[in-house]
């Protein structure tokens, strides 16, 4: 602080005292001081109320159409065109994307029909993309904490994976040793996503 600036407020604090020295007998400054606290008390409540009300509007799960800049039922014309060749095929309707050269993950874009049919990312890494909130590095508890029940559990034949598919908003996360291994979104409307050795 400034020798200026530290004169100012010791010239305010000072005339604060000089006016109520010199008026408390007239006013009542008890009424005075009350009204604008009570006016600043309710004004802070409002607006962190607001803030709450807003950040859990905001946070509440929503369907979920497009992950990293895939839309579902995408073609796979529009695949190549937005995101280039595939690093490699599975099949004829499965391509993997490598995340990138810092990113040890890739990318799974399985067609059905010639359309998207699930986008997801697999691997664990800082670079991770997240689904409204939830990364690599959440635990199955917060997957249910924010989305309630799935409405599909995959598992897989030696039971140590386990897929959960949430039809209402579109996503899915793949838990092993209740750690994200994968996650995305898929199009519901053919169904949840199954291991193809799922246990019985």
């Amino acid at each position: 602080m400034s020798v200026g600036t530290g004169i100012f407020f010791s010239a305010l604090f000072l005339g604060i005292v000089a006016l109520y020295i010199a008026t408390k007998d007239r006013w009542s400054w008890k009424k005075l001081l009350l009204w604008p606290s009570v006016a600043l008390l309710t004004l802070g409540a409002a607006t962190g109320g607001g803030f709450y009300v807003y950040h859990t509007w905001q946070d509440r799960p929503k369907v979920q159409q497009e992950f990293w800049g895939v839309r579902l039922r995408a073609s796979m014309a529009d695949l190549k065109f937005a995101k280039g060749a595939p690093t490699k095929q599975l099949d004829a309707d499965t391509w993997i994307y490598d995340a990138g050269p810092t990113d040890r993950g890739f990318y799974v874009v399985r067609f059905k029909n010639g359309k998207v049919r699930f986008v997801m990312y697999d691997g664990r890494s800082f670079y991770a993309p997240t689904v409204q909130g939830i990364n690599g590095y959440s635990s199955a508890e917060q997957i249910t904490e924010k989305f309630g029940a799935p409405s599909y559990v995959s598992r897989s034949k030696d039971k140590l994976k386990r897929t959960l598919s949430y039809d209402a908003f579109n996503v899915a996360f793949s838990v092993e040793r209740n750690e994200i291994r994968a996650l995305g979104i898929y199009d519901a409307s053919e169904g949840p996503l199954k291991f193809s050795d799922e246990a019985q």
